[in-house]
């Protein structure tokens, strides 16, 4: 009985040391936040993409978790769209300009566009 009580107290260690790190660290999560508000996380991905001075300057509540409008930096005047969902944002200047202009159109339909943009 003796000789199995050192494997058994390994397996049992082994069993708490992975359930401690996996919650060690709740806020290491790749998955979305939903209690984060709309607002609050445009402009967290905003500023996560293009920097602490970047600011909303026109948004647009769609269909869902998802906000449309325009951004830009601080005593700039320059504005570029973005689409956000909670898993994700996408920009009118990025390289995956298709892919925005189908996002938009889907979810934001009636978003303003710029007069004087290319990318749409």
């Amino acid at each position: 009985m003796a000789r199995w009580r050192a494997p058994a107290l390994l397996i049992a260690a082994s069993a708490v040391a992975t359930a401690g790190s996996a919650t060690a660290a709740p806020g290491q999560s790749v998955l979305p936040r939903f209690d984060e508000n709309v607002q609050a996380r445009a402009l967290r991905q905003v500023r996560e993409q293009r920097g602490p001075s970047t600011e909303l300057r026109y948004t647009q509540v769609a269909e869902g978790r998802v906000l449309c409008g325009y951004a830009g930096r601080r005593g700039e005047t320059a504005s570029v769209a973005f689409v956000s969902r909670p898993s994700r944002i996408l920009f009118s200047d990025d390289p995956l300009q298709v892919e925005f202009r189908e996002v938009r159109d889907r979810f934001c339909p009636d978003l303003p566009r710029a007069p004087n943009t290319r990318t749409g």
